[in-house]
């Protein structure tokens, strides 16, 4: 993609950095599709187990792309929802017991869950990429470890909104 912040503009970057939304424009702000709002597109790059699990998939799905989702940009990768409400006054789920009562109201017929122990608890942080560099979109565990791998620089707006 042109309009990614140099040094963060492949694909390698930005899998070193795990644990993290990123959003990337990928049309003009009038594009909507299932995959895109107001232009951009939101990736979750997990790292461990989780991660080995999405390239198999993703090796799976290569070919297989569907262009016009991603306003002309080839993209294969799956599309996997949280099915959280954005806003929910109780905030992330972070405990299993509310996670398997979500569940069950939506009737949600697949967890996937990592082994991994997870020392905070919390949505990920989001990452905005453009052209003039990186902005946080939301604030989220491990943030600080994830701004010190990006190139110095990069990031051009430390204020979450």
């Amino acid at each position: 993609m042109d309009d990614l912040p140099p040094g963060v503009d492949s694909a390698l970057v930005l899998e070193a950095t795990q644990d993290v939304f990123y959003r990337c424009r990928v049309g003009d702000e009038s594009m909507n599709t299932k995959a895109v709002r107001g232009g951009s597109h939101q990736t979750l790059v997990l790292g461990g187990v989780a991660r080995e699990l999405m390239r198999e998939i993703e090796a799976a799905f290569e070919g297989d792309e569907e262009r016009a989702l991603f306003c002309g940009h080839s993209f294969s990768a799956p599309l996997i929802t949280s099915c959280n409400v954005s806003g929910d006054p109780l905030g992330s789920i972070t405990d299993e017991d509310r996670a398997m009562e979500f569940m069950q109201q939506r009737g949600v017929g697949l967890w996937v869950r990592c082994p991994e122990e997870v020392s905070e608890s919390g949505s990920y942080p989001i990452l905005d990429l453009s052209a003039d560099g990186i902005r946080i979109g939301r604030e989220g565990p491990g943030l600080e470890r994830i701004l010190r791998s990006m190139p110095s620089g990069a990031v051009c707006d430390r204020a979450a909104g």
